[in-house]
């Protein structure tokens, strides 16, 4: 047998997760900046393109949305694989977590970007780490939203409700 090339190489490309149902795999690409070896292909911004990858027919990808920025990472596929989660890093202070509809591409941001302390002062909160729970009904993660350090999370997808795992860790 000969390998089969799943992506083009116009771009630098990363494998995200397979799909619950085994069928498709996550891919993100951003388009190379070819200017510097003079090049004509220039790009006015740095946007990551999320497809829907079936390895078997990789010449059928399709792609679901452009996401601004490069600091994309951790998608997690949703029970029934029609929603992604996923994580736009945006510095190390700062990070949202979006939920993105498969089929449309429509994205919505699932936590707040910053909390306000008793100080009245508005801070950035850092998302990672983010999981799905097997029933599909919350998103564990890791965030400094409840305090100075990062702690696990959990967030109850159909309520909205958010509560600490461990409250007694006080360290990162």
């Amino acid at each position: 047998r000969r390998p089969t090339l799943l992506t083009d190489l116009s771009g630098s490309v990363g494998m995200g997760a397979g799909n619950q149902a085994g069928t498709a795999l996550l891919m993100g690409s951003t388009q190379l900046d070819k200017t510097a070896g003079g090049g004509e292909a220039r790009r006015t911004s740095v946007t990551i393109d999320l497809y829907v990858l079936d390895p078997l027919k990789p010449e059928a990808k399709r792609k679901i949305v452009s996401l601004p920025g490069g600091g994309w990472d951790k998608f997690r596929w949703a029970k029934g694989d029609r929603t992604l989660y996923g994580l736009e890093y945006r510095s190390a202070n700062e990070s949202v977590i979006w939920k993105i509809d498969v089929t449309s591409g429509a994205k919505t941001r699932v936590l707040p970007v910053a909390r306000v302390q008793k100080d009245k002062e508005s801070h950035q909160i850092s998302y990672g780490n983010i999981h799905l729970t097997r029933d599909g009904g919350h998103l564990v993660y890791t965030s400094d939203e409840d305090g100075e350090f990062i702690q696990w999370m959990v967030m109850d997808l159909a309520t909205g409700k958010r509560r600490v795992l461990w409250r007694d860790i006080p360290w990162d």
